[in-house]
């Protein structure tokens, strides 16, 4: 066997490190799924105060002029905040998307606060709109619960469940029927 000298030794060398770094690299696989949609909280902000601003009602223009209702009021252009609005508006498919998302720590503030302004939206809408139900059922669907507090006012003592109303005379029926649809009880019988 023969021996390399030196100087074939070093050119082989040489050589082998040449293809070397003209390998591909190895970069980093994405772990699954498309890439994240915002890579700061931050920039992600920038998007929701954005579908926010696009929410402000606007004044109600066809060709440059102010719509106006019969006493002169300008009309305006209402396009209230909604959950699934902003999950389209920041680029996710649904709003179950979004709270996948709202699931990364970093992000989790971020979406809450967003909700809750839309949370604060309808409860004024609530107290301000003549026809608030829309609104009722939005804040139900979003864990608020409406509890109705009225006092008792039926001769009957003690409570009465749906098993003892069977052992009631049609008359004491009669009597609960009518205070509860009246909410009072004025001592009277039919």
């Amino acid at each position: 066997m023969k021996k390399e000298t030196p100087k074939k030794a070093v050119k082989k060398a040489a050589s082998k490190k040449a293809i070397k770094n003209t390998a591909p690299k190895k970069t980093k696989k994405n772990k699954g799924g498309r890439p994240a949609l915002y890579k700061t909280p931050q920039e992600m902000q920038v998007k929701i105060d954005e579908y926010f601003k696009l929410s402000e009602p606007k004044i109600l223009r066809v060709e440059g002029e102010v719509m106006r209702d019969k006493n002169g009021n300008p009309l305006f252009e209402y396009n209230p905040p909604t959950v699934s609005g902003m999950a389209l508006h920041l680029g996710f498919c649904d709003r179950a998307s979004m709270y996948d998302y709202a699931k990364k720590p970093e992000f989790t503030h971020t979406i809450k606060m967003a909700v809750t302004r839309i949370e604060q939206y309808a409860e004024n809408a609530i107290l301000t709109n003549s026809k608030p139900v829309g609104a009722i059922f939005w804040l139900k669907n979003h864990g608020w619960r409406a509890e109705e507090q009225r006092e008792d006012k039926t001769k009957f003592e003690g409570s009465v469940t749906v098993n003892d109303l069977s052992k009631l005379s049609d008359k004491q029926l009669k009597e609960m029927a009518k205070a509860a649809a009246l909410d009072i009880d004025d001592g009277t019988e039919e």
